[in-house]
């Protein structure tokens, strides 16, 4: 009798320990799954630089086999001053627990993209490692590099009218040009950065002013035209 008994907690041993092999199989598959899908780039690597875990968009989107990712150096993927924002940005993140930087990343065929990177570092068995995340930018970086262009264009527009031209927002100029200085009276457009555009309006005209500005600014209406008199520096 107490050998069979004996059996039976063994099978049940047995059983308990393969449910948990399976629990922890099919954990590590859905961790491989998640990671192979992550729309970025998915990191993994300790105090030592030696890259531990990856998923298949480093290799898509680098030019590098799995193979060659284990043998690469992590600080291979930049150059110039992005290598130096890397290292500065991996150092603080073993130092400080978390980092993010922006940096331009070189692929084996010498394509760059610009990435944002975060990173965490970890402790496991006295060794440190950091894992992170790198986000592809180039989007962003695009929208941008138009918006400043456009800026720029307006600017050298504005500049070149004859008429006076504001920009400004929550009644505080961002920008004026040379017509409008001089009609006011100001030697320098930049004399009138961050005034108060309704300490400019004439009494009397104020209210317009204002009905026109929040008319435009809460999308009432597109455009709207009335005359004003402004108050010039000599008259303040």
């Amino acid at each position: 009798m107490p050998a069979k008994s004996s059996g039976k907690k063994n099978d049940k041993k047995i059983a308990e320990l393969e449910q948990k092999i399976q629990l922890l199989n099919t954990q590590n598959q859905f961790f491989e799954l998640l990671i192979n899908n992550l729309p970025g780039l998915f990191y993994l690597f300790d105090s030592n630089f030696k890259v531990h875990k990856w998923n298949k968009n480093v290799e898509t989107v680098t030019g590098y086999s799995s193979e060659e990712v284990q043998t690469r150096h992590i600080f291979d993927l930049f150059t110039g001053t992005d290598l130096t924002q890397i290292q500065k940005s991996i150092e603080n993140t073993f130092i400080e627990g978390a980092a993010a930087t922006e940096a331009i990343l070189k692929t084996k065929d010498d394509r760059i993209i610009p990435y944002y990177f975060t990173g965490a570092s970890t402790t496991l068995d006295d060794q440190k490692f950091l894992i992170g995340m790198g986000i592809d930018i180039s989007k962003r970086k695009q929208a941008e590099n138009e918006l400043r262009e456009s800026e720029a264009l307006y600017r050298i527009l504005a500049e070149r009218l004859t008429e006076g031209v504001i920009l400004f927002h929550d009644f505080r100029i961002l920008f004026a040009n040379n017509a409008f200085a001089a009609m006011l009276g100001y030697e320098d457009p930049s004399q009138l950065i961050k005034k108060n555009v309704m300490a400019m309006v004439a009494e009397g005209f104020n209210v317009y002013f204002r009905e026109m500005y929040e008319a435009i600014q809460n999308d009432v209406c597109r455009e709207r035209f009335f005359q004003a008199r402004w108050v010039t520096l000599k008259n303040k």
